[in-house]
């Protein structure tokens, strides 16, 4: 019965080093990962890459502030956008067959509702005179010459 006892002692004590050995290789293991993650998580000049993931975090809040900022401002654009001048057409022509240069000209201004102006100006050798005509969504109240309506036609289109 003691070499029983004697052999289990000895496979007990044999298991037990082979443990310890294990042990050993996963401790050496372990330290050199952490290690690895140690040198992983410091950055340049002793910062962590914590500090700087918080850093970046925080950037990029401030930068989301600011998108919602233009954001809202792009918005109020928008809404006065429609009545802002966006549409133009010109046309030259000559006002009289004995001045050349074609010098006299029909503007149209619009806006996005095709609401605006179209000013005309005569060239004549002795005065020059301008002319302003409202226009409402399209049409004016006011009789247009050729030019006008094919500076209106221009804008609209």
């Amino acid at each position: 019965m003691p070499s029983d006892y004697l052999i289990i002692f000895i496979a007990l004590i044999s298991l037990s080093l082979l443990n310890l050995a294990f042990l050993l290789i996963v401790y050496l293991r372990q330290n050199r990962i952490l290690n690895r993650f140690k040198f992983i998580l410091s950055g340049k000049g002793g910062e962590s890459i914590e500090d700087a993931l918080r850093e970046n975090l925080k950037t990029m809040k401030d930068m989301e502030k600011e998108r919602e900022e233009v954001k809202l401002l792009e918005e109020s654009i928008i809404r006065l956008f429609p009545d802002c001048l966006q549409k133009l057409g010109v046309v030259r022509f000559k006002a009289f067959p004995d001045i050349g240069g074609d010098q006299s000209f029909a503007l149209a201004l619009l806006d996005g509702k095709n609401n605006g102006v179209i000013i005309s100006s005569i060239y004549g050798r002795d005065d020059s005179r301008v002319y302003a005509k409202p226009i409402n969504e399209g049409r004016s109240s006011y009789n247009l010459s050729s030019e006008e309506e094919e500076a209106l036609k221009k804008a609209i289109s």
